[in-house]
């Protein structure tokens, strides 16, 4: 038995099954999340290692080097990179990007255990932390800001901080919050150097006797009769007058001990924030920003609206003078545009619903539109079991689908209406009719799917984001083809055309009066089909007739696509943005007050920006973030992350905007020419990460050479049209004091060079003792022992800082070192275990792309590894995303041709036959060449992904045709005639199903109904690939389909006449 047979006997079970369906997707809908890009786990994880006080040249070699030559021996590692800063050292992970989530959890593993291995950082560094990048936290969905409205200052903005943290921590959904541009608390033992002497102290006796006193030690158990006890020694601080009642000093044998010294003698005790390494803003007032990153599976609009209510509940609670709101929300991105997605979703359902009423009647196209929601519904149901979202590509699959989920449909109501049209009784041409094109369209369906499945295997980060589209485009053509082959049939024979020439009924309401225009419009389409079909079947016969000079025009056609494809130009991901970056460099010697001050300049400017322009914005100095978002902290940094007003206008025109806020800060720049070393302003683009245009690493040990060659780039760049930004990573640093001790003098002394670093160290920065709580406080306050601040703001007053010697001595720093004053560099980049420099820069799509420049550059320095041939030379960022997705992209393309080709050599029994109907496939892809061509586009990674996939969809009005080919030459028919004939049957069908696909795509190709600069190409392009397959399928594969048929004739003659020659031979008398 059939589908169709099973589906017009129980036609009772098949609509029970169709309300379950429906029912089951819109229950699925609300459990299905929404997002704009799918969450992915990027294979990336950051080492993060704090030495406060340390220089970046310490940090490197005394931290970065050592943990690098443990995490050399992790397996499964693509690309360590390390930066040195100081302070800190960061390094940063690539996992082999083909590593499944349980593979990625076991690398991360190894990475804790090659950590513990580490065991000689130096004394005063905290343990290395081991963070994971997923796109989720990498990316915030929603900040709040709080801002000082009043002047209220930093403690007040930071306790409101911290309860906002505190309370949102606890929202459904959220799964980190971080509190950015606010200082901790600590208390400050400020020591007064002259005082201290007097009674022969240092800075490090004072920390060192408060670290002591301030401790909580447990003692072990006591019993008596009473039973078991705890005991503890307690010590620990309560108030700040316990802190300044310490005794740091002794009296001698025999003094009275009102002798003692005390803290309070030498110091002064302050409670305060720590020193700010950051400054930060919200529309120009300083400000704590709390950034809140979405757990996995949670959709990002239902997360902020809890926000929303949050912020709404919380404002009119906060002190006055204090301002709460939210900025650089993601949902106000993702609403508007998966509205657009779905707007032209549901307008391109109505024009093809609107064609297909033209053209098969109002009954028929109700009969087959009803796939496309039946289709969608029950995909979604499978959507949480395969980890499928509702995003812009499961949109943007669904729309590419939405006119081929009807084709099936349109093949077996135009077979069974044919039926009809014969004569024969509705139940017996639903079944025969159904059952005549049961394999073609089933092998059509399965060529689509054979055709998008591969695509699942595209490996690396650009594959990971996209992978949802073929996911969510299998689901629905197999969903399509279970309604076409079991749900359609019984539908047709309860509600479909009983007659061949329906009429509409007669009446005068609205309705009757419609039903009657679009009856005489669809037998008017009738008709143009029909001089249509008449048209074509004699523009056919001169190509099918004259089959060696049409065969050698559409070979010049090929070639002609191939030279145009080389001209196309290729941009990963073009996306859009709804928020922008500037970054500003001052001087490195600039302290973060003055930075702060020349970025306050930009952000009073910006204020004056139109609100349709910016909705607002806010700003870290000391901070900047490079494209792999590696962070680069220095006080003469900072970072505007400015949000613009969600409208179409700035959907399609972000650019515009831009260019008038690189106005702004080239202005600012004029006027303080000394002020501000360098500035970029770039958009803050969604998607995954894929860096610079133009990213090139010079890799090797000597430091000199690969400065040399990042200045030869930097300067043949600056030449290249189209390119700007040109920079590399390699950033002078703050002037550097280096303490030079002379070992022969220290070692009179008994000192060490740690114990001198020290005392230098505990005098400037000061010495983090211990830490104390306040009574009615929620967190520690670190206790810090320094001098007093107007005993060392000169560089000579270091030298006079004193150091007990080994015999008790005071000792000058003076006596046994000299201080010199250096510059380095700002940080020390490593990658897989190599110093590293990388030059970027930006290029302007109009004028060049990242394809064309790294090119450029590959050719013009190709004599670099013979000058150099102990560097390596990397093109990175979008050029090497780019090379990779393009070869996972087409690694997977003979995979889905394999699958087609099997399926269509099981279906016509033929070896040659399924390569005519692959003859579809260049010329589809020759419409998305020329396509993309006509209207100035790019390709995109989505646009290549989807081409692919289009190799299914050309193929299978190609395999009907064939196959109806094949019928009538089985019925005796000759080769001319069967062609024509078969050409002639399948126009209607052929255009149709090309149609309805087109006409699905034209709202987003247009933007009917809300644009998008992503995806409009994409729609667009595609649109040209359907349209030119589908003057293939009627000319070219039976220009194919006869020129094979002649051939195979014209060799099975030549094989007769060499067994008749072979034959004769036998037979011949023999010869002496």
């Amino acid at each position: 038995m059939t589908l169709p047979e099973f589906s017009v006997r129980q036609t009772v079970l098949v609509n029970v099954l169709f309300v379950v369906c429906m029912v089951g997707g819109f229950g699925a809908l609300g459990l299905t999340e929404v997002e704009y890009f799918h969450d992915v786990t990027l294979n990336k994880a950051v080492v993060t290692t704090r030495w406060p006080g340390a220089s970046p040249d310490e940090v490197e070699r005394l931290v970065t080097t050592k943990l690098e030559e443990e995490l050399l021996t992790v397996t499964d590692v693509d690309e360590m990179r390390s930066a040195s800063q100081a302070n800190v050292s960061m390094v940063t992970i690539d996992f082999d990007e083909t590593l499944d989530t349980i593979e990625y959890e076991s690398a991360v593993n190894d990475v804790r255990g090659a950590l513990e291995q580490v065991e000689d950082l130096p004394e005063d560094a905290e343990e290395p932390l081991i963070r994971e990048i997923i796109t989720a936290e990498v990316d915030p969905v929603v900040f709040i800001a709080v801002s000082d409205e009043g002047g209220v200052g930093d403690l007040a903005l930071r306790d409101v901080a911290q309860e906002i943290e505190s309370r949102v921590r606890l929202l459904p959904g959220v799964s980190k919050v971080e509190i950015r541009g606010l200082q901790d608390r600590e208390v400050r033992v400020l020591v007064d150097r002259g005082r201290a002497a007097l009674y022969g102290l240092t800075v490090s006796d004072v920390a060192d006797r408060i670290r002591r006193q301030n401790q909580n030690l447990p003692a072990g158990t006591f019993q008596d009769a009473a039973g078991e006890a705890t005991l503890r020694a307690t010590g620990d601080y309560h108030s700040v007058e316990e802190i300044l009642d310490t005794v740091v000093l002794d009296p001698a044998p025999g003094e009275d001990a009102s002798a003692r010294i005390r803290v309070r003698d030498v110091a002064r005790v302050e409670r305060d924030l720590e020193k700010p390494t950051f400054v930060t803003r919200y529309d120009g007032r300083p400000a704590a920003l709390v950034s809140i990153a979405k757990k996995d599976k949670t959709d990002v609009r239902d997360l902020v609206a809890r926000v929303d209510a949050f912020v709404e509940e919380f404002a009119p609670l906060v002190p006055e003078g204090i301002r709460v709101g939210k900025t650089l929300d993601d949902a106000e991105f993702v609403r508007p545009r998966i509205g657009s997605l779905l707007s032209n979703l549901g307008t391109g359902m109505l024009l093809v619903f609107a064609l297909l009423w033209f053209t098969i009647g109002f009954r028929n196209s109700m009969l087959t539109i009803v796939a496309i929601p039946f289709s969608f519904l029950t995909a979604i149901v499978f959507f949480p079991i395969l980890d499928i979202s509702i995003n812009s590509n499961t949109l943007v699959g669904m729309l590419l689908v939405s006119g081929m989920l009807v084709d099936d449909a349109i093949i077996v109501l135009e077979n069974i209406y044919r039926k009809i049209e014969e004569g024969l009784e509705v139940r017996r041409a639903v079944l025969e009719g159904a059952n005549e094109v049961l394999w073609p369209v089933t092998v059509a369906v399965l060529t689509t799917v054979s055709a998008f499945a591969p695509l699942l295997l595209v490996a690396g980060t650009a594959g990971k984001f996209v992978s949802v589209m073929p996911k969510c485009v299998v689901v629905c053509l197999l969903a399509s083809l279970f309604e076409c082959l079991v749900i359609l049939p019984a539908h047709y024979l309860d509600f479909g055309s009983r007659t061949a020439t329906p009429e509409a009924r007669r009446g005068h309401t609205p309705w009757h009066v419609l039903a009657g225009f679009f009856e005489r419009l669809r037998r008017g389409v009738d008709g143009g089909f029909e001089r249509l079909r008449a048209l074509y079947s004699k523009s056919l016969r001169p190509v099918v007739t004259h089959r060696f000079a049409f065969g050698l025009l559409f070979v010049c056609f090929l070639y002609a696509t191939w030279a145009g494809s080389q001209h196309l130009e290729f941009e990963l991901f073009p996306g859009e943005f709804s928020s922008f970056n500037i970054t500003v460099e001052s001087p490195p010697d600039y302290s973060l007050e003055q930075t702060s001050a020349l970025t306050q300049q930009i952000e009073d400017r910006l204020l004056e920006m139109p609100p349709e322009d910016v909705q607002d914005f806010n700003t870290i100095v000391g901070l900047s973030i490079d494209l792999n978002y590696d962070r680069i902290i220095a006080p003469n940094l900072a970072l505007t992350t400015v949000a613009m007003p969600q409208s179409e206008r700035n959907q399609l025109q972000p650019d515009a905007i831009l260019e008038r806020a690189r106005d702004i800060v080239r202005e600012v720049a004029a006027a303080n020419p000394s002020a501000i070393s360098a500035w970029r302003v770039e958009s803050e683009r969604y998607g995954p990460p894929v860096g610079r245009p133009v990213e090139v690493r010079i890799q090797s040990e000597d430091f000199a050479v690969n400065k040399k060659i990042a200045d030869e780039l930097k300067v043949y760049l600056s030449t290249i049209p189209g390119v700007s930004g040109v920079d590399d990573n390699l950033k002078e640093g703050p002037r550097e004091i280096r303490l030079e001790v002379d070992d022969e003098r220290a070692s009179r002394y008994g000192l060490t060079f740690e114990d001198l670093a020290r005392a230098l160290r505990g005098a400037n920065d000061g010495i983090v003792s211990s830490s104390f709580r306040s009574p009615t406080a929620v967190e520690d306050d670190d206790i810090r022992v320094q001098l007093e601040p107007d005993q060392r703001d000169d560089v000579l007053d270091l030298l006079e800082v004193e150091v007990r010697g080994a015999n008790g001595q005071l000792v000058r720093l003076a006596d046994v070192a000299d201080l010199e004053i250096t510059r380095s560099y700002l940080a020390y980049r490593r990658v897989d275990g190599k110093r590293a420099v990388t030059v970027f820069a930006d290029v302007d799509d109009d004028l060049a792309t990242s394809v064309s420049v790294n090119r450029d550059l590959e050719a013009r320095f190709a004599d670099i590894l013979e000058r150099f041939p102990q560097v390596d030379i990397v093109y990175g960022g979008e050029y090497q995303e780019s090379n990779e997705a393009i070869a996972n992209t087409l690694a997977a393309f003979p995979v889905a041709l394999l699958a087609i080709y099997m399926l269509l050599a099981t279906l016509f029994r033929s070896y040659l036959q399924p390569f005519i109907v692959l003859t579809s496939v260049p010329i589809g892809f020759a419409g998305i060449v020329f396509g993309v061509g006509a209207l100035g586009y790019t390709v995109s990674f989505s646009l290549l992904y989807a081409a692919v996939g289009l190799a299914g969809v050309v193929v299978n009005d190609a395999l009907v045709l064939v196959d109806f080919t094949n019928r009538a030459r089985s019925e005796g028919m000759p080769l001319l005639e069967a062609v024509s004939q078969a050409g002639a049957q399948r126009l209607r069908p052929v255009i149709l199903t090309t149609m309805t696909t087109v006409v699905a795509l034209l709202p987003m190709a247009f933007g009917l109904a809300g644009a998008s600069k992503s995806y409009g190409p994409f729609a667009a392009a595609i649109a040209f690939g359907l349209l030119f397959a589908m003057l293939g399928t009627l000319y070219v594969i039976p220009l194919a389909y006869a020129s094979l048929a002649s051939l195979q004739s014209r060799l099975e003659r030549l094989r007769d006449r060499w067994r008749a020659s072979r034959s004769g031979v036998d037979h011949a008398p023999g010869q002496a």
